[in-house]
């Protein structure tokens, strides 16, 4: 099931990115590879064992446009960051939804992160989601402020809510974003960001 048509963006260094939903026959392995590659506070952000492929596969099918859906960004024909939504399944919460964003650490820097969460939020309102949370680590203050300057507001600290891969526990810092109080602006963010994108600024 198609929901979400192919985009491309111009990065500052003139690459091209493409965005786009992801398809199991064709990016499984590249999938595997990219998760995989993942550093291991990385690797918290997946809800599963990332080094067992039948998993991975598993996963990508689940994105089926219904509860689940997920983008990939892509450039130079590797993935370089992944994000998902996942919708609440319980009927008193079924406008809520959770939003994870993870990109592949040397391309931090050019703005990939920045491009794909735009593309979530657009996405997650046209599949009638009203509001998104993430929860972030507590210790991870540039995640908090990156997500706080596109309108995500704290909610909770969960303490000790998260065990990592080496057996430590973390807290959590949950926040969230009201999609209708924040999309007119994020709507002229990517405006703009088009009219830069194809005036190859």
């Amino acid at each position: 099931m198609e929901y979400y048509p192919e985009h491309h963006f111009k990065l500052p260094t003139s690459q091209d990115l493409a965005v786009r939903q992801p398809r199991v026959n064709t990016d499984l392995n590249r999938f595997h590879e990219f998760v995989c590659a993942m550093p291991g506070f990385r690797k918290n952000y997946f809800r599963y064992d990332v080094s067992d492929f039948d998993r991975c596969r598993d996963e990508l099918t689940s994105y089926n446009g219904h509860e689940r859906w997920a983008l990939l960004a892509e450039m130079d024909g590797d993935i370089v960051a992944t994000g998902s939504i996942d919708r609440q399944p319980f009927a008193w919460s079924h406008h809520v939804a959770e939003l994870r964003c993870t990109v592949a650490p040397p391309f931090t820097h050019l703005g990939i992160g920045r491009i794909l969460l735009h593309q979530l939020v657009e996405l997650a309102t046209n599949q009638g989601i009203e509001r998104l949370f993430v929860e972030v680590l507590r210790e991870h203050r540039g995640a908090q402020t990156k997500l706080a300057g596109e309108g995500f507001s704290q909610e909770a600290v969960r303490p000790k809510y998260v065990r990592d891969v080496y057996g430590n526990l973390h807290d959590v810092v949950v926040m969230s974003i009201h999609l209708q109080d924040v999309w007119g602006r994020f709507e002229e963010m990517l405006y703009e960001m088009d009219c830069r994108f194809s005036a190859g600024l």
